[in-house]
């Protein structure tokens, strides 16, 4: 029997949380000297014509058929199916499948839930498949917040912290006078509510007409978040920089003074913590998990989802008190240094057995 580990999750693009952690997680692996089969979960047809696989119905069903065989073809070299699993069409097409083909082939089967959905999703009609996660060997999620979420169901759950690659972030507490410069690195999905946030730098700019804001991300809003921009007269101090690189992040973030994010649907955002680890005060929403990351007006300042005017004075407070900014980047740098890979590596090293 192969001793290596079959690793589920989408592959980018598209860029997301899912996919930036199998990378991390396969790189780790890796190193460790264990033999990563990777299966992507959206890997699209190339069969036959390309006009078939532009519809709906048959490019859903090429994309099970090409993962389903992925899975299949790696089986005999590993011993660990390990599925980066979330809510909606994907837990029913992608996570179910392979907890059944690791079952039939008695394989370990690690399910790695993330989401900020999940008691939602499971609260409607996903609540009658709950019971396949016990068919897992080991259920782990990346947040006390997930954790808390499906022990309302009665499923047990092991917290693992993502992956952060906090080695390649410079810790540098904040030094800020004058022109501070905000940023926000979540992607323009409804989710993430980044209309909010330009409503409230508008107020900031009120009270402070020298900060600017820097956007970096893509997604379905970015023509309305454009629109939004220009019609608030924010066009000169708002920079879009589209999606970048992850490589580049660190050297982006060192670049910026504050880090603001406005997410109204969230869990364990990773890129809270690679603010931590570039020593950038955070202020954010309380949505879903967060409050299990940040503490408020200790490792970062939080604010309900969508009280615009709120995030707005918490923006102008933080950026009129540096020694505030460096106080709450401090204490949140404990919090980075907890997702090192070293840390993840000793605890997932029980789960695979």
């Amino acid at each position: 029997m192969g001793k290596g580990i079959i690793l589920i999750a989408p592959e980018s693009p598209p860029f997301g949380g899912m996919a930036t952690q199998a990378c991390l997680l396969k790189e780790g692996l890796t190193r460790e000297n264990i033999q990563v089969f990777f299966v992507p979960t959206n890997k699209s047809p190339k069969l036959f014509s390309e006009k078939l696989w532009l519809l709906p119905v048959f490019r859903t069903v090429g994309k099970v058929f090409i993962y389903v065989a992925g899975i299949l073809r790696s089986l005999k070299y590993c011993s660990s199916i390990h599925i980066l699993a979330c809510s909606h069409l994907y837990f029913y097409l992608n996570v179910i499948p392979a907890i059944v083909i690791g079952r039939i082939y008695k394989k370990r089967v690690v399910v790695n839930y993330r989401g900020g959905e999940a008691e939602s999703f499971f609260k409607g009609f996903a609540g009658h498949f709950l019971n396949v996660f016990k068919l897992s060997d080991s259920f782990i999620v990346p947040s006390g917040y997930l954790k808390s979420i499906f022990g309302e169901f009665g499923i047990q759950v092991k917290v693992i912290p993502n992956i952060a690659q906090i080695d390649k972030f410079h810790f540098s507490p904040p030094h800020y006078k004058h022109h501070i410069k905000f940023i926000c690195t979540r992607n323009f999905e409804a989710y993430y509510d980044i209309l909010t946030l330009i409503k409230s730098f508008q107020l900031v700019r009120n009270d402070l007409p020298t900060v600017s804001l820097t956007l970096i991300g893509d997604g379905s809003l970015k023509q309305d978040i454009q629109d939004c921009v220009k019609r608030s007269g924010l066009t000169g101090c708002v920079k879009f920089l589209g999606k970048v690189d992850s490589q580049d992040m660190p050297y982006y973030l060192s670049c910026h003074d504050i880090y603001v994010n406005s997410s109204v649907v969230d869990n364990y955002p990773i890129s809270i913590l690679e603010a931590f680890s570039s020593g950038l005060p955070v202020i954010s929403t309380s949505a879903g998990g967060i409050p299990y990351l940040i503490e408020n007006d200790i490792t970062g300042i939080l604010v309900a989802p969508k009280d615009y005017k709120a995030l707005a004075r918490k923006m102008i407070d933080l950026a009129n008190d540096p020694e505030l900014g460096r106080n709450l980047a401090e204490n949140a740098r404990r919090i980075a240094d907890d997702h090192s890979w070293s840390k993840i590596w000793s605890a997932l090293k029980k789960i695979y057995g």
